[in-house]
């Protein structure tokens, strides 16, 4: 019985950074098939307003390079409102490959004309498709229906 200790090590190796990247492979398969842009804008505007609903604001930080040059970094900071005790917030690490990444960073800029001046990053896509993927497994369990569902129809 091998496959049965396969299987158990498998289970016990797998990590939520594994889900979220799976979640994010298959939204870029679901792009690469071709996908309408207004059908989508309005899944990820949903989705930010429903899972990111915090309010941010985003500074522009000049820093010295040397003594005659400087750049630019962007600060996002939160804005902390008060959460109820149960809501727990937790950051990953995940890898991705480069190639998906920019691949969904590409998509999300030609989204943009769609998107009413919102922007959306590539954590923001990653949080979204997530979390929508454990709200279908809470409403319908793991069935047929949300293992072939795409995420934005």
């Amino acid at each position: 019985m091998k496959t049965a200790g396969y299987v158990r090590r498998c289970a016990t190796r797998f990590r939520v950074s594994c889900l979220d990247s799976l979640t994010l492979s298959d939204f870029i398969t679901h792009i690469k098939k071709g996908t309408q842009f207004k059908q989508v804008a309005r899944f990820l505007l949903s989705g930010k307003v429903n899972y990111l609903g915090k309010k941010r604001t985003e500074k522009r930080v000049m820093k010295a390079l040397m003594e005659h040059v400087f750049s630019y970094e962007s600060i996002e900071e939160e804005i902390i409102d008060v959460k109820p005790e149960k809501e727990k917030e937790a950051h990953l690490t995940i890898r991705i490959k480069d190639s998906e990444i920019l691949r969904g960073e590409i998509f999300l800029h030609d989204l943009s004309p769609f998107l009413n001046e919102q922007h959306i990053t590539i954590e923001d896509l990653l949080t979204i498709l997530y979390l929508d993927f454990i709200k279908q497994i809470k409403e319908h369990g793991n069935s047929m229906i949300v293992q072939k569902t795409s995420c934005f129809t």
